[in-house]
């Protein structure tokens, strides 16, 4: 009895801590498409001529083109920052950023060591331009570059909970704590159930070993459980939609991005 009430208390608290990564992950995650949605629409409607030249169509048009690119740029950071939780050296979503990015653009942010931080780096060269031209306030050039800030900073929260696993000792105590739990429970409800203890003792095994292996499952919430592709599609519609970034735009006309 107290070894069952032992064993439960240590299972419950592994799902426990494996529940509050999980949710940990997914908020960050979620932080990050906020302030992509937010960033792409602040970089589409403040990047537009100021002073004399406000009523130049070219100076329009090459501001607009610039703020787009902005808002391509804060995409292509949450892609970035997909392709390193998941370990991969290449953009997942590479296929999708193609008509907003050059591929010149992608191809160097691959083969970046930490490619949010250098997408972040393209993205503050932007700003600055902008600001040099007259395309952007220096106050709204300040608060999209506190915008990617914040993105770095989610980013690196879901860095540190993917790189930073649940302590082997602790899983294998668990792993040896169950097992032997399982093998012995037969020999302790046989003399009470005869052979139903069989059929007893493999219901109770499957039961807890799953919530042991569900455990072991959630706790690393960026390898499977979150659904990243769906919701990065979801962000993608969203940006690319007429207010923000356009369904017809391909790569902008300010030619910053090369």
């Amino acid at each position: 009895m107290l070894v069952s009430v032992a064993l439960g208390l240590l299972l419950v608290h592994r799902m426990t801590h494996a529940n509050e990564r999980f949710w940990q992950g997914r908020r960050a995650w979620q932080h990050i498409l906020d302030l992509c949605r937010d960033t792409a629409r602040r970089s589409v409607t403040w990047c537009h001529p100021y002073g004399a030249a406000a009523g130049n169509p070219d100076a329009q048009e090459t501001a607009r083109a610039m703020g787009k690119d902005l808002a391509a740029l804060a995409l292509t950071l949450v892609a970035a920052t997909e392709a390193r939780l998941r370990s991969k050296t290449t953009l997942t979503f590479v296929v999708s950023l193609s008509a907003l990015v050059p591929h010149s653009v992608l191809q160097r942010l691959e083969g970046s060591s930490h490619a949010p931080l250098a997408c972040a780096d393209e993205a503050g060269k932007l700003i600055e331009a902008a600001l040099d031209a007259g395309f952007l306030t220096s106050e709204r050039a300040f608060a999209l570059d506190q915008s990617l800030q914040a993105m770095l900073l989610s980013a690196g929260e879901c860095d540190c909970i993917a790189r930073t696993p649940t302590p082997v000792e602790f899983s294998t105590h668990t792993s040896r704590f169950l097992t032997l739990f399982c093998f012995t429970l037969p020999f302790v409800l046989a003399p009470q159930m005869g052979w139903w203890a069989v059929v007893a003792s493999a219901l109770v095994t499957y039961s807890i070993t799953a919530i042991d292996e569900i455990s072991a499952v959630v706790e690393s919430p960026f390898n499977g459980y979150l659904p990243m592709k769906e919701m990065f599609a979801a962000l993608l519609k969203d940006v690319q939609s007429e207010q923000f970034v356009g369904t017809d735009s391909g790569v902008a006309k300010s030619s910053r991005l090369a």
